[in-house]
């Protein structure tokens, strides 16, 4: 059945029957008309009938069943849907009746094609597809009545139907034996997620609830999730899990889930067993209910009760937030009145006017402290307050060291870790590779360029002339000495670090932007509840990529520095490009080449290091980003300058004979 056109018109047919636990007959007519409208239908009739149960051929009886088909005949209606699911030999009968026309559909069909249309994911449209199969299953005998009509219902053309019926019921049980296993991979896949947050200590609150009850718009409320939020029967199927602070400043994951609705069906339940999992393993269920008229309103609390006691979820403790308060007209009062003196009831919230939050909240935190125990931990000096409070509800923090003073040891351990990662092995070589992308290739045009001009603007410097004035190398008669100086200045200081101060400014500001930016946006804990390593993942593959592309830049900016005196010295001032060259090859060492590489590869791992610790140290949203980015490159260019000064002063000290050879 395909529902897609949005002017269809249909018609809803119930058989009114007084049932406990569940809602009265207008409003299940009511909620079917709800069906068909997220369905893409138009209701242009409705028929009931007072039966004490179904009529077991035809659903209504014979009589009402005549009288549907002249309605259907005076509406031009093309789809009739029953309010229960229907027997194959009831949807057989009622489809002889009506005519080939008419398209025949129960509640369960229905709630299965809103399904099909929701899904989103491969896992939802997984489950669609099971629960689908397995409803068809028995409803074949309808598809093939025309092969008994086609043959007068002879022996023989019958076995041919029979054949042929039973070749499509293979076919549907091989495809629903193919779709349980590919779901039970994504419950496996389900378990080892759980398995792995676990081991993160958030706990988690599972938003449950009837449809259309508001779960989706409180989710937004609370986080800010900005997920689809509709006046619509099953806006949401797929789930969506964000996280929340309460109000001790603990933190908790808000999971929405797929809303429930009264005769669910037992394949949709089966089905999406996988992601009702959720909900067994939370730690506390806020169950959200429309309380914009009471008496449906605990109603469809009774059914989601029932439902969360077939799924075996009783002993989970649970909220409840009587939701839409601005619309709760007739008994808002007394249920104000009930809730404040009955606090485990709940509260009465509207997620759309973001009323009553605080004190949901703050229920959520009772509930929450009741399952924990309270402990003193002794901290070490070096450990980061805001990763404590995201995992911990701290009622009493004793010492907060300056901002700089946690950011800096944050920098040396991030180092070191990165370190001793590298030195194990524990490289993530596909990040690492983009990364090394990101440092070299994207950065080698900007460093050339620079070094161009520098080779310039240095070799002018030693030979220019200028008007009868020589330039000062030419007055002292040691034009034959440029190539050395210069060799000797480019390879020990002006490339490693002009390069490393280029690569500080372009690739440490976009690394402490963007881990910045996750950090904020929570995409770092992300990681975390999945299962990864921050470190392994994001920070590692930085550092090594700055520490093996510095030096390669580094390498390439001293060949172009040189290449770009040798030209203009030539061009311009008639020095043979063969003088600067002997000069320079004389003068140079192949310890200062190696001088050179190792002073690039510490400025890159300072420059990854303090971009990492800065990025993953931010707070404060788009500002905190930008103080962090502009903070990690100055102190990223302080500490390069220092640590070139400790290691000329480590490797040169004592050498002053590198030009004596050229005298």
């Amino acid at each position: 059945m395909r529902l897609s056109d949005s002017r269809e018109r249909c018609i809803l047919v119930a058989v009114t029957i007084k049932r406990a636990h569940h809602l009265n007959a207008l409003d299940s007519v009511r909620e079917l008309g709800q069906l068909a409208a997220t369905a893409g239908c138009q209701v242009v009739g409705c028929l009931t009938q007072g039966l004490p149960a179904p009529h077991p051929r035809t659903y209504v009886g014979d009589g009402k069943l005549a009288e549907l088909a002249q309605l259907v005949e005076a509406t031009g209606a093309e789809t009739v849907f029953f309010d229960d699911e229907l027997s194959p030999s009831q949807l057989r009968n009622v489809g002889r009746r009506l005519g080939p026309d008419v398209r025949v559909a129960d509640r369960t069909s229905l709630i299965l094609d809103i399904f099909r249309q929701r899904a989103a994911t491969r896992e939802g449209k997984l489950q669609v597809a099971l629960a689908e199969t397995q409803y068809q299953l028995p409803r074949l005998t309808r598809l093939w009545t025309h092969l008994e009509r086609q043959a007068g219902g002879g022996a023989q053309v019958r076995g041919m139907g029979e054949t042929q019926r039973e070749v499509d019921q293979r076919l549907l049980r091989a495809r629903a034996a193919q779709l349980a296993i590919e779901i039970e991979q994504v419950r496996k896949h389900r378990r080892a997620y759980r398995h792995r947050r676990a081991e993160t200590p958030i706990p988690v609150v599972a938003l449950v609830g009837y449809t259309n009850a508001g779960k989706s718009t409180l989710l937004n409320a609370l986080t800010g999730a900005g997920t689809l939020a509709e006046d619509k029967l099953f806006a949401t199927l797929d789930p969506l899990t964000r996280r929340a602070r309460l109000p001790g400043g603990q933190e908790v994951l808000l999971t929405d889930t797929v809303g429930f609705i009264q005769k669910l069906p037992t394949q949709l339940v089966a089905a999406f067993r996988a992601t009702l999992e959720e909900i067994r393993d939370a730690s506390v269920i806020l169950h959200v209910i429309d309380a914009s008229c009471l008496d449906r309103a605990r109603a469809q609390a009774r059914v989601v009760d029932a439902t969360l006691d077939d799924l075996g979820v009783g002993s989970v403790p649970r909220v409840r937030a009587w939701n839409k308060m601005d619309l709760c007209t007739e008994g808002a009062e007394a249920l104000a009145t009930e809730l404040r003196t009955q606090s485990d009831m709940g509260v009465l919230i509207s997620a759309l006017e973001a009323r009553g939050l605080p004190e949901l909240l703050a229920l959520l935190g009772a509930r929450l402290g009741e399952s924990m125990v309270p402990m003193h931990a002794l901290l070490p000096y070096t450990e980061i307050p805001e990763h404590v409070s995201r995992r911990l509800n701290a009622l009493n923090e004793r010492y907060r060291p300056p901002k700089y003073l946690w950011r800096s040891v944050a920098a040396f351990i991030i180092a070191g870790e990165a370190a001793l990662r590298i030195a194990r092995g524990r490289i993530h070589w596909r990040n690492t590779l983009q990364q090394l992308h990101e440092v070299g290739p994207r950065s080698l045009g900007v460093c050339l360029l620079t070094s161009f001009f520098l080779g310039m603007v240095f070799t002018i410097q030693f030979i220019r002339r200028v008007g009868s004035r020589a330039g000062e190398f030419t007055r002292l008669g040691l034009t034959r000495t440029v190539g050395a100086v210069l060799g000797l200045a480019l390879a020990r200081e002006l490339t490693p670090v002009v390069t490393s101060i280029i690569v500080a400014g372009r690739v440490g500001s976009a690394f402490a932007a963007e881990l910045g930016t996750m950090q904020v946006s929570e995409q770092t804990d992300s990681l975390r509840v999945l299962g990864s390593d921050p470190m392994d993942y994001l920070v590692t593959p930085r550092v090594l990529a700055c520490m093996v592309a510095v030096p390669i830049l580094n390498l390439l900016c001293f060949c172009m520095g040189l290449a770009a005196s040798v030209l203009i010295a030539e061009a311009v001032y008639s020095v043979s490009a063969n003088v600067i060259l002997d000069s320079a090859m004389r003068a140079l060492a192949a310890w200062d080449i190696v001088t050179s590489m190792l002073k690039c590869l510490v400025f890159g791992a300072i420059i990854a290091s303090v971009s990492c610790s800065w990025g993953f140290t931010t707070t404060g949203g788009a500002k905190g980003v930008g103080e962090s980015t502009t903070s990690a490159v100055v102190i990223s260019l302080v500490l390069i300058f220092v640590a070139d000064f400790g290691l000329s002063f480590l490797f040169f000290q004592g050498q002053g004979d590198a030009l004596r050879s050229l005298a």
